[in-house]
This record gives C-alpha cells, structure tokens and sequence, in this order.
C-alpha cells in the first residue's frame, strides 16, 4: 500500500512538471520571463519546476507512548524491520525517514544546556512529586538517562551539542534501550535507498506524554508543518482520554 502511496505522489509530480514544460512552451510566461531575467533571475517556469521538484510531502506519526508507531512504520515504509520498538519513554527519539542515496542514519545528541536539565531532574527526590505523576516521569526518566550515560564515559561531554553519522544497522545504539548513545540522542535522521521516499518526508515522533520536554517540542514543531498526520491507537483501548488530549490539545495547538 505504501509504495502505490508514494508512487502515486511521484507520478502527480511528474504530471505537473509536464503540464509546466508544456505551458512554457506555449509562451504562458513570455512577459514575466523578461522582466525576471532582466533582473538576474531564473524563468518563471524553471522557478515553478525548482518548487515542485523540491516540495516534500511531511507526514507525522503520533501517539501514545508504546503505542505501536514504530511497528506501524516498519511495515508502511520499509516493509521489514528497520525501527526497534521503543520500550521506555527515553528510548523514544524522534525519528525522520527520507530518500537517500545509501542507507544511512545521523543522529543528533543534546545541548550541554539541555544534558544539564536532566542532571538537574535526576537530582530531584521522586517521593516529593509521587502525587504528580507527569513530574514523576519526567524525574524518572532523567535517573534513567543519567545512569545509561555512564557507559559513554569520558566521550559523553565531547559528544553534547553534536551530530554523529553512521550505517542504518547501528540504529539500535541510539534508540535501543541498551544503546551506546541512547541517554543523550535527542532526533535521528534516516536516510534510506527507495525510489519511492523521494519527495516524502516521514516522522515518526516520540509520544506527547514524553518526559524529554525538548523531544516533545521538537514534535510539535514538526506537525506545525505536516501535510498529514496519522494517529495510532492501542488495541484494547480505542480512544482514551489521553488520545483525546493528544488530539484536541496537543495537534490542534500546533496549528
């Protein structure tokens, strides 16, 4: 289903940039491409042709935590498993899937100001926000991140504030709940060989009650600019009032 998706979104942009040439060659333009080259710049019809050619159709991936995003991309897009599941809330960077030319992933880790929030959170006594449960987590999941940091030793303060490329078969060490440089990676980029990817840009977002506010941010700027946006759901609970929050609160917000 994915590839006709896709593929149809293809041929659309192929059917556009014929129908340009075409126009063009009627003299549609003839008045505007004078006075736009007198000016130093491109033909109308090129400047339509750049637009189109580099239009990206973005399409988020939102949800609960654990609610099966992953699962769901893996069998959308790639047709095996590429994603690993997400277990914890921490393990749930935001992940962005687009054409390349090779299989490939870059990661991007966190600021040394925003690893400084966490060691501030982690500090926190979690018994004093027992009876905050969105304030728990979020303490929780900081302990977590400090503790799985341990394993970057020295590296982890060179690694802050940067990006690391590497081979798609090293996902798991960013998203992974035991990943090498699962405690700091806050997005990952992928980029993967189909034809079909071109022109399409899909996000696959950590759930909107994640405790990693910058992750949570960094979703919602993203669907600030989704063209669509799918909606996972648990099985057993078809529509809870945190979907409903998700939903009403956390997209239509986003604009």
């Amino acid at each position: 289903m994915a590839n006709n998706i896709f593929q149809d979104i293809q041929n659309n942009k192929v059917g556009l940039l014929e129908l340009v040439s075409k126009a063009d060659s009627f003299g549609w333009w003839k008045e505007e491409d004078e006075a736009s080259q007198k000016e130093g710049n491109p033909k109308i019809s090129d400047q339509i042709k750049n637009a189109i050619e580099s239009d990206k159709l973005t399409i988020g991936v939102i949800g609960q935590m654990k609610c099966g995003k992953s699962t769901f991309l893996n069998a959308f897009v790639f047709g095996k498993e590429v994603l690993p599941a997400a277990t914890t809330p921490m393990t749930a960077a935001l992940t962005v899937i687009t054409y390349g030319n090779s299989e490939k992933l870059t990661a991007e880790f966190y600021t040394a100001d925003e690893w400084q929030e966490q060691l501030n959170a982690s500090a926190l006594d979690i018994e004093e926000f027992k009876d905050d449960p969105v304030q728990s987590s979020k303490i929780k999941a900081a302990k977590d991140l400090v503790a799985q940091s341990k394993r970057l030793g020295d590296q982890l303060n060179g690694l802050l504030g940067k990006t690391q490329s590497d081979s798609l078969d090293k996902l798991v060490e960013y998203v992974g709940a035991e990943g090498r440089y699962v405690s700091i990676t806050k997005s990952v980029n992928i980029e993967y060989p189909a034809d079909y990817l071109k022109g399409v840009e899909i996000v696959d977002t950590p759930g909107f009650n994640d405790p990693i506010q910058s992750r949570e941010e960094r979703t919602k700027e993203f669907l600030k600019r989704a063209d669509a946006v799918l909606m996972m759901l648990y099985a057993n609970q078809p529509f809870s009032k945190e979907d409903n929050a998700i939903l009403f609160d956390n997209v239509r917000k986003c604009g």
